[in-house]
């Protein structure tokens, strides 16, 4: 447990440092980064549910060429197993593809003032940091990869080539996760010019498909992908309740009621918040199937710029519809809900005795 409360006091002092004292904060902002890798790469062979199976594909794949998962998957293996052949080997270099996009996707699609809450955010979501780099390696690679996409869609001028360069970076992502092919329709929502009343129809859409709709739409989504039919029998997550359904919809009524702002902010600022207020819709549909879950997993990753723009929007000069303080409010109410998120979390798999992350230990301490 140590090392897990440890990791938020680090980034949470190095965040404090960002805010309080003139240190130039793209040195923040690597050392946070350098810090998680370090904590990832580093563990033991256990840690981590599914990263042993990981660990015996990575040896079949040196031992005879291939696996059952996709051949991009494959391919970087052999690559990892030219350097190394120790099992960290692996998670050091799906790491590398993992934490380089996210560091320039956070420095140039984030403003400065946020780099901070945005690495807090990743280090504190326990699906970010822990089930992604932990477990879901696969995952890991694939976003990496989409992330890259996503830097270029979003900080390029509009034309057609950063969208050409971010379906082709789908289609690599796919290599190592087909759930990327999902991620094909984040053009199509940037390039959507929405209204207020899109949202609360959307928002309104996806309640209907958590409530009644959900695996219909992974039935469609199982034989369009050709995924195996296990995966319809995927648990819901476990957020998957009233009280944390309407507490996401509470979320999305408060953007709205500073919708006007959002838009005031310019086109790239509301497009960030669209995508955002995507991302929360999508949230609330994927909650009854952890498939689809794994895909909200990448989406968060790839919406982090639209809490940076959810706060901006709070400052004085952008909302007419605005309390005292709020910018600071929000802040500290995105920083309370990850800190009890991240810490319930953990304590969850310390009752459960769940010894794939508790205790947590160093491939050194073997």
């Amino acid at each position: 447990m140590l090392i897990y409360g440890l990791n938020l006091v680090v980034i949470g002092t190095l965040c404090f440092i960002t805010y309080h004292t003139n240190l130039n904060k793209i040195h923040v902002l690597r050392i946070s980064l350098i810090y998680l890798f370090f904590i990832s790469s580093f563990r033991y062979q256990i840690i981590g549910t599914d990263y042993p199976g990981y660990i015996g594909l990575f040896y079949q794949i040196i031992r005879i060429g291939h696996a059952y998962v996709e051949n991009g998957y494959v391919v970087f293996n052999k690559i990892i197993a030219v350097f190394t052949e120790k099992y960290f080997g692996l998670a050091i270099g799906i790491n590398l593809l993992l934490f380089i996009p996210l560091y320039y996707y956070i420095r140039y699609c984030v403003s400065e003032r946020y780099w901070g809450l945005c690495v807090y955010i990743f280090a504190a979501n326990p699906y970010m940091f822990i089930q992604t780099t932990f477990n879901a390696l696969r995952q890991a690679c694939a976003t990496g990869i989409v992330l890259i996409g996503m830097n270029v869609l979003m900080h390029r001028k509009k034309s057609i080539m950063p969208i050409v360069f971010y379906y082709l970076a789908i289609l690599l992502a796919g290599q190592f996760h087909r759930l990327s092919y999902i991620l094909a329709i984040i053009p199509v929502v940037l390039s959507i010019k929405w209204t207020k009343n899109h949202w609360y129809f959307f928002a309104m859409a996806a309640l209907a498909v958590n409530l009644v709709g959900a695996r219909l739409i992974a039935i469609v989504m199982v034989r369009l992908l050709q995924f195996n039919q296990r995966y319809l029998d995927y648990e819901a997550s476990m957020l998957n309740n009233p009280i944390y359904i309407l507490f996401v919809i509470i979320v999305i009524f408060y953007l709205l009621s500073h919708y006007d702002a959002y838009t005031a902010m310019g086109y790239n600022k509301k497009r960030l918040i669209d995508f955002y207020l995507f991302s929360l819709c999508f949230l609330i549909m994927a909650l009854p199937n952890d498939m689809f879950y794994r895909v909200y997993m990448v989406l968060s990753f790839c919406a982090l710029p639209g809490v940076a723009a959810v706060c901006e929007g709070t400052l004085p000069g952008f909302s007419r519809f605005r309390f005292r303080h709020e910018e600071l409010i929000v802040e500290r109410l995105y920083v309370l809900y990850y800190f009890f998120f991240y810490f319930g979390y953990i304590a969850l798999l310390a009752i459960n005795h769940n010894y794939s992350y508790v205790p947590f230990r160093f491939f050194f301490e073997a």
